[in-house]
């Protein structure tokens, strides 16, 4: 059971940094979508991807060694089991673990606040850019051609 433990705390210090990672990921995102740097946009996109993609990979191992669709719950079971006289996991390993959940837990709803933001945030961006190209769309029909305006221009000009 103690290499267990050690697998499973390097486990959820690996996604807790992953979490962390996709907050700020998160938050470039955003800062380059405002900033119209639609390169930066698209790496910050990629890295968010792998960092999920990752994060899902880490969450089916901690499943292997804590089976259970909620690793978090049945790991705050064991963790209260292990109080008793017949602990599965030891007193450090017991505090380490249940500091991780409380962090991962944490940096798991920054995570859902920062994406519920950004989403929010895309969705004004998207209602924003359809009322200007409706504007621009109704005004094309309004403003005279290039070829016009140049005709325009020659009787002002001095014939000698």
């Amino acid at each position: 059971m103690e290499r267990d433990n050690a697998q499973l705390i390097a486990l959820l210090e690996a996604r807790l940094q992953h979490l962390k990672s996709l907050a700020r990921e998160i938050k470039a995102a955003q800062d380059a979508c405002v900033a119209l740097d639609l390169e930066a946009l698209r790496i910050h996109d990629h890295q968010t991807e792998n960092l999920c993609a990752e994060i899902r990979k880490l969450d089916l191992e901690i499943s292997r060694i804590v089976p259970n669709l909620n690793p978090a719950r049945r790991l705050r079971a064991v963790l209260d089991a292990g109080h008793g006289s017949e602990s599965q996991v030891g007193p450090a390993a017991a505090r380490r673990l249940s500091g991780l959940l409380e962090e991962s837990e944490a940096a798991r709803e920054e995570v859902r606040r920062l994406n519920r933001v950004y989403a929010l945030f895309l969705a004004r961006s998207r209602k924003t850019l359809n009322v200007m190209v409706n504007v621009v769309s109704h005004c094309l029909g309004i403003y005279p051609s290039p070829q016009q305006s140049t005709s325009l221009a020659i009787p002002f000009e001095r014939s000698y």
